[in-house]
């Protein structure tokens, strides 16, 4: 698994040409490498080794394949919960959410719940396996659970 963390970071600096190559990403998100060449007017070398210098620091964190789970009969859920709030509480939950294999996103939030996680199951018992070890091995006050039934990614 790559965890993938956003917020709570320093910024970096990024050149005219990388900053450009952002925007156009920010853009055409579905833009081939051909298609940001000559957008930008580089050469295809150009393009991979900014596009990897970005990597690198940390601005492009993945290349994202979406999956259709209802083909495969697998579940999505998203679960929001509050806990009795303390550092070594927090750091518990997060270490067990990491660790399930089909947890694919965790937010840590200052709204209604404190934390908010998504996951990829395929049926209600494994759903209820994560719930219960959470209920479990933590402190949790209250819990929210949805299941997503349709999901518009737009890219």
């Amino acid at each position: 698994n790559h965890e993938f963390v956003t917020g709570y970071c320093e910024t970096v600096d990024v050149d005219k040409l990388q900053s450009r190559i952002i925007d156009k990403l920010n853009e055409k998100p579905k833009a081939t490498n051909a298609n940001l060449c000559n957008d930008l007017d580089i050469h295809p070398d150009t393009l991979k080794s900014n596009l990897r210098t970005l990597e690198h620091k940390g601005v492009i964190l993945a290349y994202q394949t979406i999956i259709n789970k209802e083909r495969c009969n697998i579940q999505h859920y998203k679960i929001m919960f509050d806990y009795d709030f303390s550092l070594q509480a927090k750091k518990k939950i997060l270490e067990l959410l990491r660790t399930y294999e089909h947890v694919v996103y965790i937010t840590e939030s200052s709204g209604e719940y404190d934390i908010e996680f998504e996951v990829f199951v395929f049926d209600n018992d494994e759903l209820r396996r994560l719930l219960d070890m959470l209920k479990r091995d933590t402190n949790l006050k209250r819990m929210f659970i949805t299941q997503m039934v349709s999901e518009q990614k737009l890219i």
